[in-house]
């Protein structure tokens, strides 16, 4: 009797405490949370019977991810070890299934190599009831696979020693918002590749899909053109400090194998400081009291024949760089002082009729717009573009970073990203995750057409006080609430108190993954506190 009640009591303790709790919150779960298999880690496979190098790729990375114990990736603890067999203590329960031994992974489309705007994220996971019966990953296409084997390895929930465990179930699941994204600034501090990749990584953990690569400002131009060499040369920080053609290939292709787009972004014609550099004339002389300020010069200068011709070869080069169909032509914060002040631009504003100086500003963009439009691709601009009324074809997008009311752009069409509130670099005390999660860039006054204008948004970590050593301790896990925000279904993620539990979870297990991740919710532990450092 009293060993019976022994046995009763774990498989009850086993089966009510282990529940998907999954991040993002997934679109829709059926779990039998009673119903459940064992899982042997160096017993299991994932199941793929084409060719793919994405899919074989994830599943290299997946087969350590989803077996984590005592903090240590499989490969690194159970190598070599046999699997420690408790299966004994299920045995008295007809809700015990026996082994898992195989997932199998099935998409519809071709194995396509680059993620893209139209990418068919959808996926289904089905952990049958039937040990007959195979348990499937299944989408349209290889990028809904991705997603689907990151939820998977959160479902399997780790019981003992080397044993695992995963609930019957099924998961249907796609994302709110197409365009999930995070903003990275390369610029104020340089960023080392291998921060770049645990960017990327935090990312997928987290089922995001566009790294704005904001790459280039003010402070120096770390990027490498082929075309230019000079504006590294002379306005990185260092030599070292820079992004070659083949950096640049290695973070689109670690990012591709991620499902994760590349969207590169030159801001023209203001935060261009370390352009001129290493391009002379490119940008304006400043004066005061009509003389010349000896090395002071403003935005680029908008009137000079040479400044188009330099920018027609450059985003040449940086549409071949950089195949991503979207690119970021920034916009934003533009002085005009410098401009206001140069007798030469003067003349040019009379000579244009033009009532100001923004409509000099507009006059740029609209020959910048031009000179990209033989270049196939879809444009970004900050919304300073949009709010100063440049004409936007319908097909360019309004990035908005400062305003929170997008009624102008709505009533116009024009496709919207959002940022607003989610500039992560602001730090503030206590939990601002919850700031962060419950910002709803749909949250308006509106038709269903209106709002599905709304493209998705980015959370956006610049540079100032951001570089290498504490990238990703600033941007996660409070990128993981607008991940959240931006994948999951708005009914059932209203409350933030109801996902504080799955938040603390996707913490720790990032954390246990291997990123150095900062406490997000006051006190409390993960269990590889210790273990990280």
């Amino acid at each position: 009797m009293h060993l019976m009640f022994r046995f009763c009591f774990i498989f009850f303790h086993l089966s009510y405490y282990f529940a998907y709790e999954i991040w993002p919150l997934p679109q829709k779960i059926t779990e039998h949370r009673e119903i459940f298999y064992t899982i042997d880690p160096l017993n299991f496979e994932f199941v793929f019977d084409e060719s793919c190098e994405i899919i074989e790729s994830a599943i290299a990375r997946y087969k350590s991810r989803t077996f984590v114990q005592d903090c240590s990736l499989l490969n690194y603890h159970l190598k070599g070890k046999y699997f420690h067999n408790q299966t004994i203590k299920f045995n008295y329960s007809h809700n015990y299934l026996g082994q898992l031994t195989k997932i199998h992974i099935e998409f519809e489309n071709e194995c396509e190599s680059l993620p893209n705007p139209q990418m068919d994220e959808s996926y289904e996971i089905e952990i049958n009831s039937n040990p007959k019966k195979n348990s499937t990953i299944t989408s349209q296409s290889v990028w809904g696979a991705l997603r689907g084997l990151d939820t998977f390895s959160q479902m399997v929930q780790h019981i003992g020693l080397n044993q695992f465990r995963i609930n019957v179930g099924y998961i249907h699941d796609h994302p709110r918002y197409d365009f999930r994204g995070f903003l990275i600034d390369s610029s104020r501090h340089f960023l080392p590749l291998r921060s770049i990749f645990k960017m990327i990584d935090a990312m997928e953990m987290n089922k995001m899909n566009v790294l704005h690569w904001h790459i280039v400002d003010d402070q120096s131009f770390p990027f490498v053109s082929v075309k230019f060499p000079n504006l590294s040369k002379k306005g990185a920080y260092l030599h070292r400090y820079t992004y070659s053609f083949k950096d640049v290939n290695r973070v689109i292709e670690y990012a591709a194998l991620r499902g994760i787009r590349v969207m590169p972004e030159f801001d023209t014609p203001g935060h261009t400081r370390s352009w001129g550099k290493g391009q002379k004339e490119l940008l304006t002389q400043c004066y005061n009291k009509g003389k010349p300020k000896p090395n002071v010069f403003g935005p680029i200068n908008p009137i000079l024949n040479t400044t188009y011709e330099f920018l027609k070869e450059f985003f040449t080069e940086i549409s071949h760089r950089f195949p991503d169909q979207w690119m970021h032509l920034g916009g934003d914060e533009v002085d005009l002082r410098c401009w206001e002040s140069n007798p030469y631009l003067q003349a040019f504003v009379k000579e244009k009729k033009f009532s100001n100086f923004k409509q000099l500003e507009n006059f740029y963009i609209q020959k910048l717009i031009e000179i990209v439009g033989d270049f196939n691709r879809t444009y970004v601009f900050w919304e300073e573009v949009f709010n100063d009324g440049v004409k936007l074809d319908r097909n360019s997008i309004v990035h908005f970073w400062k305003s929170r009311d997008f009624t102008a752009a709505i009533k116009a069409k024009q496709p919207i990203l959002y940022s607003s509130c989610w500039y992560l670099n602001y730090i503030q005390t206590g939990a601002d995750w919850v700031f962060h999660y419950t910002c709803d860039p749909r949250d308006f006054n509106g038709t269903e057409q209106e709002k599905a204008l709304v493209l998705g948004g980015a959370a956006c970590i610049w540079g100032e006080f951001v570089d290498g050593s504490n990238l990703i301790s600033r941007s996660w896990p409070r990128g993981a609430a607008v991940a959240e925000r931006l994948w999951s279904p708005k009914m059932g993620t209203e409350s933030y108190s109801k996902a504080e539990h799955r938040f603390n979870r996707q913490r720790c297990r990032m954390q246990m993954l291997g990123l150095n991740v900062e406490p997000a919710n006051g006190p409390g532990y993960c269990n590889c506190d210790d273990a990280y450092h």
